[in-house]
């Protein structure tokens, strides 16, 4: 239902509004806004006539003028302005408006009819019969009736191509969806039709051509189906003209001149540059399916996209694009047909992919299977768009991709990045995908590609494998795991869910191991650690029988093979072996290859072995332990020496095993003594390495106390020489820490010595600590007493008196200590660094300083003979003022 809205020239008793003899509104449905009509119905309301146009008004020869506009509250206007050759006066010339207003709602169910006429010329009133404007009652009406309007059919959009040429209808096409675009100001369609006809040929013609475009665009194409003069109705978009008035000046618009096939302002390379929006509108003539799915696109598309509501040539294009990609009716080769294209279709799809339904989104990637088939890579930019789409992708869609990634990685082409996407995605699949995603990755893994990232990936998502999935991931990889560049990765995988193989999967791990076993590859070993851990105990008497008669297979044509390989570790398989070896009744050969392989071990694996054969073999002969020690102990290694602290631990272990098996007394004490006690007091001084062990003097000691073959050894009293120094040095006691510092002996144990005692005085403060401390680090890391180096670094904390004092004191306490002769020598020899250190002191003295400190040197606490020695030391030093020369001088 439409309000109505009458408007000419009225005596005042009929004025609306201005109350007087003028043009004005004389009749009006409720609810018709005065704003809106003084606002937006101007252009339709206020008709000035040329002189010309008064004189064929008069002559009845001016025919009806039809306009279609939308307001800007979206209110549809639809005006007949019919021509009065005489007004209510019966003196002038007049006009009458009839404008027909639909609001929002049934404006768009007007305008979305894919069949019906937009523009229906028979609802409109022409003349002012039904008014009584003579009467004297007659007055304003405010409550015309809403008017119906009829549907009436257009006529078909194939007579467009019967009618006109096609070049001529491509311009028309380009030029109305340019000026909806507001690419051009109007579109000038001019007929060569009577004047008098013109009107009703041009609603006919654009009932017809507006059928080709949605709904948004079709609003948005205001039209007046007759105009004499391209100035009117500048508002107006289309303006229909006759032939024969001459073409608009392109600054107007366009003009096209339908009949006689001529155009201006709008050019080839207008319609080139917008082939695909041009040709596709061009087709939607004859092809009404494709039409009316397009509109629906279009309705549901923009529906809640503000941005492509309004029509541009960007949005236009983007809308077609999308629907020939999307719609079903096109192959998306003829569409998208190279990469640019794709590129350009893909960023127009993310952008906009929120306010398609799912209908067209589940279609959106189908264009991807093309690089599948031609095994061609999906290039950088499209692959980086269609990843950060596919997360919130709908399923259908995510299938697609998947399908494609899949097909894809099989080829020789972007694997890694596509492998990337796998994992990056993995997490979000359903269940169903996530196993075909393993069938095909481990396909590519078998083929010999990502390998370790497939094992990475298998390794992290095996549990959300089904079981039949599991059967062919774990076959896979144990084909391949005599591969060097993988091995550790798939041994890891295997020793992580071994406990999830079923029987069959772990049937075929034990013949792969049974395989590399026999051939004595160092894998083996490897895969004897997953056995030593995990073998059940149904499983222990076969896999016993198999593995023995291997080894004793092996051990009869090969020399060490097996054994060096499995026995480098405890364990399981080991056991077996030793139990073999100390049966009794094993070849030579096999046991010397035990032998030989347990030799070449670390000290405290040697130590575990032990205490695996005792387990075996708790009666194991005299014999049989004689011939396997001398067989160890020709073999054993002695490149790399073991840390004092392993050895330690060795020994505890081996003291342990004699504890609790008896019969390994005699063995274990013949290994400790030869091997393990000889070997420990050999690298004992290492524990003054304070990098290696920074707390191991502490360690050490503790160790030594607590076994006798290392207390009463001349090594311990390197330790406890240490120990007893740096106590004496903590009560300041001078001659008992020099006597200790001299027996800590060796180049590399006295300077870790020196570190070690350096950090544990730091928090000594007491004078004579301090210089005591620093003469004990000194002949630690230079074998000799330094006084004069010692002092000077005392000199700013004490006073010059206080220090001779007190290193006068720590020499008498050395000279008088059981210490050497050699360290004494070092005291009172005539070049020592104490009589240099005395010497500087006395010069900086006067005579009668000098003579007192003379008889200071006679209550030192030593014997004549060292007192003697001190004064020599002073009598040979200058004092400070003797002699002409110095006092001159001031020297």
């Amino acid at each position: 239902m439409a309000k109505q809205h009458f408007y000419s020239r009225v005596p005042a008793r009929m004025s609306m509004f201005n109350k007087e003899d003028s043009c004005d509104t004389f009749a009006i449905s409720e609810g018709v806004n005065l704003e809106e009509i003084k606002n937006e119905l101007s252009v339709v309301n206020e008709i000035k006539f040329a002189k010309e146009e008064t004189q064929l008004i008069q002559m009845g020869q001016l025919s009806p003028v039809y306009i279609q506009l939308v307001t800007q509250n979206g209110t549809l206007a639809q005006t007949a302005i019919s021509y009065l050759s005489r007004d209510y006066t019966g003196e002038r010339a007049s006009y009458m408006s009839h404008t027909l207003l639909l609001n929002d709602k049934e404006k768009k169910e007007h305008l979305c009819s894919c069949d019906n006429a937009a523009f229906n010329t028979n609802c409109f009133k022409h003349d002012l019969s039904n008014f009584d404007f003579s009467s004297f009652d007659a007055k304003p009406i405010t409550d015309c009736p809403d008017l119906p309007i009829p549907t009436q059919k257009a006529d078909s959009l194939p007579c467009l191509l019967e009618n006109y040429d096609n070049g001529m209808i491509k311009r028309l096409i380009y030029s109305l969806v340019a000026i909806s675009c507001g690419k051009a100001k109007s579109l000038f369609l001019c007929f060569n039709t009577p004047m008098n006809e013109l009107s009703q040929k041009s609603v006919s013609f654009l009932n017809t051509v507006l059928l080709l475009f949605p709904y948004h665009i079709r609003e948005s194409l205001s039209f007046v189906s007759y105009s004499s003069d391209y100035n009117k109705f500048n508002s107006i978009k289309i303006k229909c003209m006759v032939e024969e008035d001459s073409s608009a000046p392109t600054s107007k618009g366009i003009t096209l001149k339908m009949d006689i096939k001529d155009f201006a302002g709008v050019t080839d390379e207008n319609i080139a540059a917008n082939a695909m929006v041009v040709d596709f509108f061009y087709e939607l003539i004859s092809k009404e399916d494709i039409r009316k799915e397009f509109f629906r696109f279009c309705d549901t598309t923009i529906q809640n996209n503000d941005s492509l509501k309004k029509p541009t040539l960007k949005n236009i294009t983007d809308l077609v694009l999308l629907f020939k990609v999307l719609g079903g009716f096109y192959s998306d080769r003829n569409v998208l047909k190279n990469d640019v294209d794709v590129y350009n279709y893909i960023c127009v799809y993310d952008k906009n992919k929120e306010f398609l339904n799912e209908e067209y989104r589940s279609k959106s990637m189908e264009f991807l299977t093309r690089y599948p088939e031609t095994q061609t890579a999906i290039p950088k930019n499209v692959f980086s768009k269609v990843s950060s789409i596919y997360p919130n992708a709908v399923e259908v869609t995510r299938h697609t991709v998947m399908e494609t990634v899949l097909a894809l990685i099989h080829t020789d082409t972007m694997r890694e990045k596509l492998f990337t996407f796998i994992k990056n995605n993995f997490d979000s699949e359903n269940d169903e995908n996530k196993q075909i995603i393993f069938e095909n990755i481990c396909r590519v893994y078998y083929g010999g590609f990502l390998q370790k990232q497939i094992l990475e990936f298998l390794s992290n998502y095996f549990t959300m494998a089904s079981d039949d999935v599991k059967v062919n991931i774990v076959e896979r990889l144990l084909l391949t795991v005599r591969s060097q560049s993988i091995q550790d990765e798939i041994v890891g995988f295997i020793d992580k869910y071994y406990s999830l193989f079923s029987d069959a999967e772990k049937n075929k791990f034990y013949q792969i191991f049974f395989d590399v076993l026999a051939d004595a590859d160092p894998l083996s070993r490897k895969l004897a650690d997953i056995i030593d851990k995990y073998l059940e105990d149904s499983r222990k008497d076969d896999f016993k029988q198999n593995f023995i008669d291997i080894v004793n297979a092996d051990s009869k044509i090969c020399e060490k093979s097996i054994c060096a390989v499995i026995c480098t570790k405890c364990g399981t398989c080991e056991s077996l072996i030793a139990s073999k070896v100390f049966s009794g009744n094993c070849e030579d050969n096999l046991f010397s290859n035990f032998a030989f392989a347990v030799s070449k071990k670390d000290i405290l694996s040697i130590t575990d072995t032990f205490n695996e054969i005792w387990e075996v073999s708790p009666d194991l002969s005299e014999d049989l332990s004689n011939k396997f020690f001398d067989m160890l102990c020709e073999n054993i290694s002695n490149d790399t020496k073991p840390s004092f602290f392993t050895l330690i631990s060795a020994y505890e272990k081996l003291e342990e095993l004699k504890d609790n098996i008896p019969s390994s007394k005699l063995f274990i004490d013949k290994f400790e003594n030869n091997i393990v006690c000889s070997n420990a007091l050999m690298v004992f001084p290492t524990v003054f390495d304070v990098k290696k062990y920074p707390d191991g003097l502490n360690q050490a000691f503790e160790i030594s106390n607590k076994y006798d073959f290392l207390k009463n050894s001349k090594e311990f009293v390197l330790l406890n020489s240490y120990f007893e120094a740096l106590d004496s040095i903590k009560h300041g006691n001078n001659k008992t820490a020099f006597e200790y510092l001299e027996k800590i002996e060796g180049k590399p144990v006295r300077q870790g010595a020196a570190v070690h005692l350096k950090k544990d005085t730091d928090e000594l403060t007491a004078d004579n600590n301090k210089l005591l401390i620093l003469l004990a680090l000194d002949y630690l890391s230079f074998d000799g007493i330094r006084f004069v180096e010692a002092t000077s670094k005392l000199a700013e904390q004490i006073v010059d008196d206080e220090l001779i004092d007190v290193s006068l004191a720590i020499a008498c306490d050395i000279y008088n200590s059981k210490v050497s002769d050699e360290l004494k020598n070092l005291l009172i020899c005539e070049n020592s660094n104490l009589s240099d250190y005395i010497s500087s002191y006395i010069s900086s003295k006067d005579k009668k300083a000098k003579k007192e400190f003379l008889l200071k040197i006679d209550t030192l606490e030593t014997n004549e003979e060292f007192k003697n020695v001190i004064k020599s030391f002073v009598n040979a030093s200058r004092s400070a003022n003797s002699g002409f020369f110095s006092k001159l001088f001031k020297k």
